[in-house]
């Protein structure tokens, strides 16, 4: 979900990053049970506060100075027992939270992401897909089986709890940029499990009301999933089978991981091509998009769907170069790109400080304002390609997940005649919003990182209430129905606009 902005940058992090490898540390020797003190803990929450206070460009930009120095004030005050690294980290996230900057977030240290990621342990075994504030249905059932909780099936509330609760609760872990609650709403489906463990903890057994095959409103007790369980089913099973010595795994080839990347789907009785992208950055994308508009240009195809459902951002200069394609009009992308500070109360904490530091001596310039401004972006018009731009229908599909250099890309294309956007509100701010260059924090005690955006970017000539995503012109929610059925109501959209729709 991070901009990349220049080969510059890129190449000052990989200098930095071969100086510092020595002395990253694995996961084997990690304790999830080991205690930090009260005192380590608020140095750690100070550090932290006060970085974001020289540095964050946009620390109060939806929430007022008093707001938040009254929530890291209690959480400070509030560290008065040991905790674990991850109780520490979710009070800090809650806290991070609010300054609802989805570039400004909270993770773990390495060494816990090292332990975890390959580690089974029991979970809540209901992947579910949630929106619009109280919506849940359930997507999959880990425990196997005979059960009325089938892809599909709407549930109405958790252990007592309403969908609304629940999500409220959850959500208020969750960074985002502005106001609104799609981007959070897309995590929370993409990992249900994970979250509701990291919140609320794991229960021997749930409640689960439901709405049952005849609309009738149901409950059923489910309990955890242990995939530890399944293993060892799976072991006593394939005693009984002949042993089979199978080689370690291959990457997958390259061809693949591009294609997890971008892909581009011709359907020749429509005359639509659909461009899916999942990221701005990797997948040799300047080479995709040239061949691509050429392929297009040469089928004469009058119809482009621009998938981004999925799409988290990435390198910005590769969402310049897409607009160019589609653009009828020479545009800018930004208004203001501008840093507070490069001035880390510990620099050593900070990766790629240094880096991002050297950076602004070529590209940034201290103006008037006090503030450090990002020349290139500021000031450069980005003139339309002549050669295979594609002139026709333009469809633009947004989620919630759609964020940070896809809200670039869409924004100078929103009033061209020829395009319209369909699906949800983006995750990414409309407004604009804190990235471009996106050191980590580690904290010197726990090793929780966190991330620090450095430049606030406000979209070109954008006069959009703050805190809101792009809204579609054409909304197209999820139903339950849909979801049942797997069916992409999204796309049957765009086949029923199409210049020879079906």
């Amino acid at each position: 979900m991070h901009y990349c902005t220049s080969p510059v940058s890129r190449f000052l992090c990989r200098c930095y990053l071969l100086c510092v490898l020595a002395g990253c540390a694995g996961g084997k020797n990690y304790n999830p049970k080991q205690k930090f003190a009260p005192e380590a803990l608020q140095q750690d929450v100070s550090l932290l506060r006060n970085t974001y206070e020289t540095c964050h460009p946009s620390l109060y930009w939806y929430s007022s100075k008093p707001t938040l120095d009254s929530a890291f004030d209690a959480l400070h005050q509030g560290l008065t027992d040991s905790l674990t690294e991850q109780q520490f980290r979710m009070r800090l996230a809650k806290a991070v939270a609010l300054i609802s900057c989805g570039h400004t977030s909270v993770k773990g240290s390495k060494a816990a992401s090292k332990y975890t990621g390959g580690r089974k342990q029991p979970i809540f075994p209901l992947q579910v897909k949630v929106w619009n504030g109280d919506s849940m249905v359930v997507l999959a059932n880990a425990n196997r089986g005979v059960s009325p909780l089938k892809r599909g099936t709407i549930v109405t509330a958790i252990n007592g709890k309403s969908i609304a609760q629940l999500l409220d609760s959850l959500c208020s872990y969750i960074s985002t940029d502005g106001l609104h609650r799609n981007y959070q709403y897309q995590l929370l489906s993409n990992n249900f499990p994970s979250w509701y463990k990291a919140v609320f903890g794991l229960s021997t057994a749930y409640q689960i009301n439901y709405i049952d095959a005849v609309g009738q409103p149901n409950s059923i007790q489910i309990s955890n999933f242990d995939p530890r369980y399944e293993d060892s089913l799976r072991q006593v099973q394939a005693t009984k089978r002949p042993t089979l010595v199978s080689a370690k795994p291959l990457p997958p080839p390259k061809a693949t991981r591009n294609a997890q990347i971008r892909k581009l789907i011709i359907d020749t009785a429509q005359s639509l091509a659909i461009m899916e992208l999942n990221s701005f950055t990797g997948g040799h994308l300047r080479q995709f998009f040239k061949q691509s508009f050429k392929t297009i240009a040469n089928l004469q195809l009058s119809n482009l769907a621009i998938e981004l459902r999925e799409n988290g951002g990435g390198n910005i200069n590769n969402n310049i170069r897409l607009t160019r394609y589609l653009s009828n009009h020479a545009f800018k992308i930004a208004d203001t790109v501008a840093a507070k500070s490069f001035r880390y109360p510990n620099p050593l904490a900070v990766k790629n400080g240094i880096p991002f530091w050297i950076e602004r001596l070529f590209t940034g310039t201290r103006k008037a304002d006090g503030r450090i401004h990002y020349r290139h972006y500021e000031n450069r018009v980005f003139k339309p390609y002549a050669n295979n731009h594609f002139d026709g229908k333009v469809f633009i599909i947004t989620g919630g997940l759609t964020f940070s250099a896809s809200i670039l890309f869409a924004a100078p294309l929103l009033n061209q005649a020829n395009v319209l956007t369909l699906g949800e509100e983006t995750g990414g701010g409309w407004y604009g919003n804190s990235a471009v260059n996106i050191p980590i924090i580690t904290l010197p005690n726990t090793h929780v990182r966190a991330s620090l955006p450095m430049y606030r970017l406000v979209i070109y000539n954008n006069i959009e209430k703050k805190g809101s995503g792009i809204v579609p012109k054409i909304a197209v929610p999820p139903t339950s129905w849909h979801l049942a059925n797997r069916l992409d109501p999204k796309m049957m959209k765009v086949y029923a606009l199409l210049d020879k729709p079906k």
